[in-house]
């Protein structure tokens, strides 16, 4: 998530915990619907199943849209 701005350094507090509530859980969703590939060389972020974690925790129904479950099964490879 570094090229998002969500990385975690050494002694900092977890940044994604910033993804707080449904808005920012969506637009994150969408931002990573919109710049992860779909095509099988596809760069992967490394943290996105932590990501992932975060929006099914912070807003559960987001889960059961396409983007998540396209994005869950990318970041399963």
């Amino acid at each position: 998530m570094l090229d998002y701005g969500l990385s975690d350094e050494e002694g900092e507090a977890r940044k994604l915990t910033l993804i707080n509530d449904e808005t920012k859980a969506k637009a994150l969703l969408q931002l990573l619907d919109l710049t992860v590939g779909t095509s099988e060389g596809a760069v992967i972020p490394y943290d996105l199943t932590d990501a992932l974690d975060q929006i099914r925790l912070v807003a559960p129904p987001l889960a059961d849209l396409p983007a998540f479950r396209r994005l869950s099964t990318v970041a399963r490879r």
